[in-house]
């Protein structure tokens, strides 16, 4: 695993909103805001059992993210593409 830079640490732990983007089971996206936070070098964010967004990523891992910097007024964007574990 990649470490975070200082840079994408402090936007992961700042208050600042991660569209996260799983797969349905038709191949649909399913996007979701979250808020996240870092823990042991991993980006986190929190689901509730049951909800789709859990459901397809036991079934499909792959995720995509985007988080648009709040202090910038939406205008810088980070994205990646990522597993879930």
């Amino acid at each position: 695993m990649a470490e975070l830079s200082d840079k994408a640490r402090k936007l992961f732990e700042d208050p600042n909103i991660l569209f996260v983007a799983t797969v349905n089971s038709d191949g649909s996206p399913q996007v979701t805001p979250v808020w996240t936070h870092v823990e042991d070098g991993y980006v986190t964010f929190n689901t509730a059992k049951g909800r789709v967004k859990e459901r397809n990523m036991r079934r499909d891992p792959r995720i995509a993210s985007r988080s648009p910097r709040a202090t910038t007024r939406w205008r810088k964007w980070t994205s990646q593409d990522a597993s879930s574990r």
